[in-house]
């Protein structure tokens, strides 16, 4: 009787260390798990990161190969004889007319000039601004672009007047650095060429983006465009998932603090500056107010912006866009 028990005493000790040995093993063969995965995916980031600090090496020296080539065609454009060609003036048969996102415009509005006269007038003076030209007559030669651009539904037009736009304002602005003029349309036209930008594109040159518009408002505090581009730049920026922002820190080396209020602060001074006529506008104002949990008031502003007129195609998309938007928000106002 004694033996049993004393058997059935060891069974039990047994059976208690083998199981005090299976949650054991089972918790430290989750702890190895864990530390694997997280070697693994450490492993991951630091190939990622010299992958990217690889090919910002290489980036670099396109760019300067790109300089170069461009030195030496300035240089040989310098050597050929200008054509002599002069632009019409006149205030009603301008060659150029200013775009309504401008607040330099004056009587004559481009959403009355039809999309194959601009057009027309694009092809008719392309080859003459590849030279240096008086500073008003190229700043006009920009507008029409950009007015172009907002008809044009063709992307690969799109595409084909962005970048050559964005190669004459970036010699604008290689002659021209004092004005603020310059400053505005070569961040306009960098930021339409981020469309088609890699990621480390994109992120550099928004940077840029940033830094030529925080120049023109030094000099020109009066100009509502440059406050509602700075505000999406700002707004963007606020709105980077964790991935978006961690690469970020990987081309940058940083990552500044952003609040919605950056982005509220540009729009709402915009509105003042241009009030009630710029649907895309008052549509981020709504937004930058939905991130703050101000649905109300919100609301206010979407209904401003539906009482705008769309005239080109591009507020035609912001249209649906606002309606989008404005469909989603309905909801959470009234329950």
């Amino acid at each position: 009787m004694g033996n049993l028990v004393f058997k059935n005493r060891n069974f039990l000790i047994k059976t208690r260390f083998g199981i005090f040995l299976i949650l054991a093993s089972g918790s430290f063969g989750f702890s190895l798990f864990i530390l694997y995965k997280y070697w693994k995916s450490k492993k991951i980031f630091v190939n990622l990161e010299k992958n990217v600090q690889k090919l910002s090496v290489e980036l670099d020296l396109l760019k300067n190969k790109q300089e170069e080539w461009e030195k030496f065609n300035d240089l040989k454009a310098s050597e050929e004889k200008p054509r002599s060609r002069s632009i019409t003036r006149n205030s009603s048969q301008s060659s150029f007319k200013t775009p309504p996102t401008s607040p330099e415009r004056k009587k004559i509005d481009y959403k009355e000039e039809k999309y194959e006269i601009l057009k027309q007038k694009f092809l008719n003076y392309q080859s003459y601004f590849n030279q240096k030209r008086e500073f008003e007559e190229t700043i006009e030669f920009l507008r029409l672009i950009n007015a172009l651009d907002e008809k044009e539904q063709d992307e690969e037009m799109k595409k084909k007047f962005r970048f050559y736009a964005f190669e004459v304002a970036k010699k604008c602005l290689k002659w021209n650095p004092e004005s603020y003029l310059s400053h505005k349309w070569y961040a306009i036209y960098i930021g339409k060429i981020s469309d088609y930008n890699n990621l480390n594109e994109k992120v550099k040159n928004g940077f840029e983006f940033k830094e030529h518009l925080d120049i023109a408002i030094d000099m020109n505090q009066d100009d509502f465009i440059l406050f509602y581009l700075r505000g999406r730049w700002f707004y963007k920026m606020f709105s980077l998932s964790w991935p978006e922002k961690y690469a970020v820190k990987l081309f940058c080396r940083k990552m500044p603090e952003i609040t919605i209020e950056n982005a509220l602060n540009d729009f709402l001074k915009a509105e003042q500056l241009n009030p009630k006529n710029s649907k895309i506008n008052l549509l981020y104002i709504a937004k930058c107010l939905v991130a703050k949990n101000e649905k109300e008031k919100a609301s206010q502003f979407l209904n401003e912006a539906l009482n705008i007129k769309s005239q080109t195609a591009e507020e035609e998309n912001d249209e649906k866009e606002l309606l989008n938007f404005f469909k989603k928000l309905k909801p959470q106002i009234f329950t």
